[in-house]
């Protein structure tokens, strides 16, 4: 079965890139970092390449160098969720 089709997306990549040089910096290596957060090193090496993969995974490799990912809403939505009319 083929795996998971997933869109190319910049953000993605450029917060790919910020894990990866940060587990470097920890002296981490890619390899490492790939099989640690529980996929093989070329799954990592297609997702850089592509530009495109699995959040959760990306999320998985943050915990692992020491970030959390989170969301933030924007403004307008900070202020619907504060009067308490987001929905």
């Amino acid at each position: 079965m083929p795996g998971k089709a997933y869109p190319k997306s910049q953000a993605l990549s450029a917060l790919l890139d910020q894990v990866i040089a940060r587990a470097s910096e920890r002296n981490i290596s890619e390899k490492e970092l790939a099989l640690r957060a529980g996929i093989r090193p070329e799954t990592l090496s297609r997702m850089k390449t592509r530009g495109a993969g699995d959040l959760g995974v990306v999320d998985r490799m943050a915990r692992i160098v020491g970030w959390k990912l989170g969301l933030i809403p924007n403004n307008e939505s900070l202020e619907k969720l504060q009067k308490g009319s987001f929905f």
